[in-house]
């Protein structure tokens, strides 16, 4: 997939600065804005550490990195640097989906050879880069005779921020969790030394924005954030440890490297939002094909929609019948998939209370899934199959082959609820054994992306996010909430929200339905809904609502035509928690969304994006009366070129979709 062979220019560091005694190797961005600086600090033990600069300003002051090994003493302090390597790196590589197609890996790195100067002189590596729009580090462990198999217990890392920055954080109730809670705004002294906060954690700077989170994620414990105990402005790591072994985070072997930690850095929120920064510091994929792996849309089974089906006669269930029923639908709309969740396996009669027996190569006796298979290949269609993560733990390496050869197209793998160590081998063991049997997949009860999607391309999409679902049982999926994600969990990577409901409510009265109730409501309004593929990056769409609540909708046309993988993507506007304006290109056609909060606004969308020619624009916006009937949408086509400029209202909890199409 690369198109450039990497280009290098290198520069050995024979001697280092020396600013207040403190010994420094720094490298800075191709556009000079942006700055991260190495060093050891005799005042301080030796100790390792890091600052960063951005815009001229240093927005992390000096920060320690380190770990601490189990039955060892730490690493971090009493080092020396014997030597320093300085490289400009510059790629370009091509995504098989996601948010852009061609992809520019511009940067300046610095290798940094570290060694201890008392016994046990052990050596140690740093890898630091600067980007335009941001910083990353990572600390590694050589092979040598001094360490062999070790185990680390916790990271001594820190970003000690130089001001009390106002951030956006994703509470945990623990650290085995599926990270599905809400970003809530609060400055960096609000946070606590017991807090477990999810990554990407979003900051807003005086001259710009900034996200932490990692990247290259392999073999290693996953990264939460909590507050540091030295100083109110300081955010450390907390690695995810084993379940049954609390004190161990890490176990392996030299040589060993740590996942990227990542500064996302600049001047507009949406800036962060466009970056590649996640994807450049991954692994290019390992799969040797990748020509079967397919984006797309898929219909859902009766999980969401609670069996809702008029026209079917009765409630829809797990019975041939009743798939039969989305297949159509799916055919109807032109989507590639059909999803089939829980209870299609033999045995499997509960997510939450799974029977000590299951077997995942064998349907259940309603459903018979290689007779499915055929009759939605007659419709055009393929078939997704849900698993439980255990499941297919014990049964992968018998049943992939097995939906190979039943034609499956993918698997929904669920409640891995972790990112320990063993969890996060388990993902990529799954992604290769999938890609040896032309599987792709979407992790739901999953952590935070980190750039693994690169690493393997049939990895469609992840969940992580409070999504959709929670309208079944709470009103916490309120627009604030859908208008934070983009601008935080969605600078991770895809994001599986399951969007697209159709059963309104008008605003101010909205009402959670019960779990299991039929034809649950959502919030906001339609076109707010029909927004949420464009704004929401996600390989593989899974719209949630089922076909007698999509037929013969308003705006629904627009869920036929939009893709679910781009060539580009640019923000034109927006800010957490009150509104945003995407527009992506997916060959010679563009796409935009637009999203709003409680409160109503008029807005002007400038059309540079277009380039050259003249494009039919057809635009599904808030009708006059969508506050009291939120389903109501006005539709209209016009032509506009790059020049032009488009005037918008966006009602409450509103949204605005155009398809503009080439002449």
């Amino acid at each position: 997939m690369k198109k450039t062979i990497l280009i290098s220019i290198v520069l050995i560091c024979s001697s280092f600065a020396t600013i207040s005694g403190k010994k420094q190797v720094a490298i800075e961005s191709p556009d000079k804005q942006t700055s991260i600086s190495i060093g050891i600090n005799p005042n301080e033990g030796n100790q390792l550490f890091y600052m960063v600069k951005y815009h001229g300003e240093e927005i992390v002051k000096p920060s320690p990195i380190g770990f601490t090994l189990i039955g060892d003493t730490a690493f971090g302090k009493n080092l020396k640097i014997t030597k320093a390597q300085i490289k400009e790196l510059y790629e370009s590589w091509e995504r098989v989906c996601g948010k852009s197609k061609s992809v520019e890996n511009h940067c300046f790195e610095a290798c940094i050879d570290l060694k201890e100067t008392s016994s046990p002189f052990r050596k140690f590596k740093l890898t630091a880069r600067a980007y335009n729009n941001g910083i990353a580090f990572r600390y590694g462990i050589p092979e040598q005779e001094k360490i062999d198999s070790f185990f680390i217990g916790k990271e001594n890392t820190s970003f000690n921020f130089d001001k009390d920055y106002q951030v956006w954080a994703s509470h945990q109730p623990k650290l085995n969790s599926a990270q599905e809670k809400e970003f809530k705004r609060m400055n960096i002294s609000n946070l606590k030394t017991k807090d477990i906060i999810v990554t990407p954690m979003l900051i807003k700077l005086d001259k710009g924005w900034a996200a932490l989170l990692e990247a290259n994620h392999y073999n290693w414990a996953g990264m939460y954030l909590t507050a540091g105990s030295e100083s109110k402005t300081i955010v450390q790591p907390l690695l995810s440890p084993y379940p049954e072994q609390l004190s161990i985070a890490v176990k392996s072997k030299a040589p060993a490297q740590s996942p990227w930690r990542i500064l996302m850095l600049g001047e507009k929120a949406g800036d962060l939002i466009e970056s590649n920064i996640i994807h450049n510091l991954s692994e290019p994929n390992k799969p040797k094909d990748i020509s079967w792996i397919k984006p797309g849309r898929t219909a859902w089974d009766p999980w969401w929609s609670g069996g809702y089906a008029p026209s079917l006669g009765r409630i829809a269930a797990y019975d041939d019948e009743s798939m039969k029923y989305f297949i159509d639908f799916a055919s109807e709309m032109g989507w590639e998939y059909q999803l089939i969740d829980w209870l299609w396996y033999d045995g499997m009669d509960s997510h939450f209370q799974r029977p000590p027996v299951v077997d995942i190569t064998k349907s259940n006796p309603k459903i018979n899934i290689p007779e499915l298979v055929k009759y939605a290949k007659s419709k055009n269609v393929k078939l997704l199959l849900w698993l439980h993560w255990d499941d297919a733990n014990k049964q992968m390496d018998k049943a992939f082959p097995i939906y190979e050869k039943w034609g499956i197209a993918g698997v929904k793998v669920d409640f891995m609820n972790r990112n320990d160590q063993y969890m996060v081998n388990f993902y990529e063991r799954l992604l290769n054994k999938a890609a040896e049997h032309k599987l792709g997949v979407v992790f739901h009860g999953a952590h935070m992306p980190t750039g693994l999607d690169r690493t393997y391309p049939n990895f469609l999409s992840y969940e992580g996010v409070m999504g959709n679902e929670f309208n079944k049982g709470s009103k916490k999926v309120s627009p604030e909430h859908c208008l934070n994600l983009p601008f935080t969990r969605m600078l991770g990577g895809m994001m599986d929200f399951t969007p697209g409901g159709f059963n309104h409510a008008p605003y101010g009265e909205f009402i959670p339905s019960k779990w299991a109730a039929q034809n649950p409501l959502v919030q906001g309004t339609r076109c707010f809904q029909l927004a949420m593929p464009v704004v929401y990056e996600s390989a593989l769409t899974i719209f949630c609502d089922a076909p007698d609540s999509y037929r013969g909708q308003e705006g629904l046309d627009f869920y036929k035509v939009v893709p679910t993988t781009w060539d580009k993507t640019k923000v034109i506007d927006g800010y957490p928690g009150e509104f945003i304006i995407i527009a992506r290109q997916n060959s010679s056609d563009w796409y935009l969304g637009a999203m709003n909060n409680d409160t109503e606004r008029k807005i002007n969308i400038p059309l540079y994006f277009l380039g050259e020619g003249t494009y039919n624009a057809t635009i599904c916006s808030d009708a006059s009366d969508s506050d009291t009937n939120p389903r109501n949408t006005d539709s209209t086509v016009v032509k506009v070129e790059m020049k032009d400029v488009l005037k918008a209202r966006l009602a409450k909890r509103g949204g605005y979709v155009v398809h503009f199409n080439k002449n």
